[in-house]
């Protein structure tokens, strides 16, 4: 997360298109990257990953909406960025005050069976309803074969 935020670290807003476009030419991405679709088919890797980043750091309260789509760093983002030299991640977000809060009021809710979800850190929720799907609908194709 740490690019998104060297990106907006100058204090005013930024849109998301002009990040991603940004973020992009600072990772080098051909078109080809910056198009490469989610399983699903309907977002973009890239911009998936920006809106995750985007999010978390939002939840951290490192960065503040000002208008629809557009954002900004705060002050606690920009005493972050300069206080750390290292990567941004979840791990240091999670120390962020009010981060694990925040994100425990957008988990999922409990299930029928009244378990909660578990999620992999690695997946986004996107991917995870994907995989999800890939694997009803792999059960549905056997269930098929024996009827």
């Amino acid at each position: 997360m740490r690019p998104l935020m060297d990106v907006i670290s100058d204090g005013k807003e930024h849109s998301i298109r002009e990040t991603l476009d940004r973020l992009g030419d600072h990772f080098e991405l051909t078109d080809e990257e910056r198009k490469r679709l989610l399983p699903s088919g309907r977002q973009d890797v890239f911009t998936n990953r920006v809106a995750w980043a985007k999010t978390h750091l939002r939840m951290a309260g490192l960065i503040e909406p000002t208008a629809r789509g557009v954002f900004k760093i705060t002050a606690r983002g920009l005493e972050l960025l300069k206080a750390t030299q290292d990567r941004i991640d979840l791990r240091l977000l999670r120390k962020q005050p009010g981060y694990l809060e925040a994100r425990d009021r957008k988990r999922d809710k409990p299930e029928g069976n009244g378990e909660l979800v578990t999620s992999d850190a690695d997946q986004t929720p996107e991917e995870m309803m994907e995989q999800s799907f890939e694997a009803l609908r792999g059960c549905y194709e056997s269930f098929q074969k024996l009827v």
